[in-house]
Formats: C-alpha cells, sequence, structure tokens
C-alpha cells in the first residue's frame, strides 16, 4: 500500500500528539509491508449481511423481546442484520433505516443490498486503520529495538 511523505508525516505527526514515539519512517514502513487487498478480503468475509425474518432471536434475544423494546422498527419495514463470524456469528448491526441517509428512509428488499454493502466497508475500513495503526508501532518498537 502507497503512502505520500506528507502523509505519512501527519500520520506520524497525530500520533506524536498521543504520546507515541512515531517517525514518517515507521509510518512508511508499515504501510510498504501491508498487503490491503489481503486483508480486506479476509475482513469482508468475516461478516453476513442479511434481512430480518422478524422471528429469530437477535444475539440470544427472542424476536418478540427485541420488537417490544424497540420503537424504531417501521410498520411492515425490514430490518439489515450484519453477523460477524469472527465474534460467533453475533449481530453487530441491527439496522432498520438506510445509514447516512437524509431522515429515516426505511430498508426496504431493494435497498438493503447497498445499505449492506456501506456497513461492511465502514467495517473493513476500520479494520484497515486500526491494523495499520498497529503495524506502524510495531514498526517503530523494530527500529528503536524495544
Amino acid at each position: 500500500m502507497n503512502i505520500t511523505a506528507e502523509e505519512a508525516a501527519r500520520i506520524a505527526q497525530t500520533m506524536q500528539v498521543r504520546g507515541l514515539e512515531i517517525t514518517p519512517a515507521n509510518v512508511e514502513s508499515a504501510y510498504a509491508n501491508f498487503d490491503e487487498k489481503a486483508f480486506r478480503d479476509k475482513e469482508t468475509q468475516r461478516y453476513e449481511a442479511l434481512l430480518w425474518d422478524h422471528t429469530s432471536d437477535i444475539n440470544g434475544t427472542p424476536a418478540n423481546e427485541v420488537i417490544e423494546a424497540r420503537d424504531d422498527i417501521p410498520k411492515g419495514g425490514e430490518v439489515l442484520l450484519v453477523k460477524d463470524y469472527e465474534a460467533q456469528g453475533q449481530v453487530v448491526y441491527f439496522q432498520p433505516f438506510v445509514p447516512g441517509a437524509d431522515g429515516f428512509v426505511k430498508i426496504t428488499n431493494k435497498n438493503w443490498k447497498v445499505s449492506a454493502t456501506t456497513l461492511i466497508e465502514e467495517l473493513v475500513q476500520r479494520a484497515i486503520q486500526s491494523h495499520l495503526a498497529d503495524e506502524i508501532v510495531l514498526a517503530a518498537k523494530n527500529s528503536t529495538g524495544e
């Protein structure tokens, strides 16, 4: 994965503000050794998106209790679920409305796949950022012999 010298310097500076001894070279090293495609593919495969049938339990909670406890499930509306199979198939998103839409746009049979792709991509992007941050810190430790 490529990074410009300016981006590396900005990331190093941001991490330095947080008290970490990071150089732009540490950032560049971490990015150079990162296989984004392989990581992205692996992260994407851990998730499954589906429409809720309104009868299945959600993370061990009976469907009727979920429905009673939530006031954001539109009548006759669909609910998008995203499950994480690295978390034993737990539902990590219970989404009755299109994420990021202006106002409350219901999830439907027509829009749920686009919404699912958006949610999963956000999860993958967060994982990439977290992994790169860890790799940058590791590169800094390796360069100082810690």
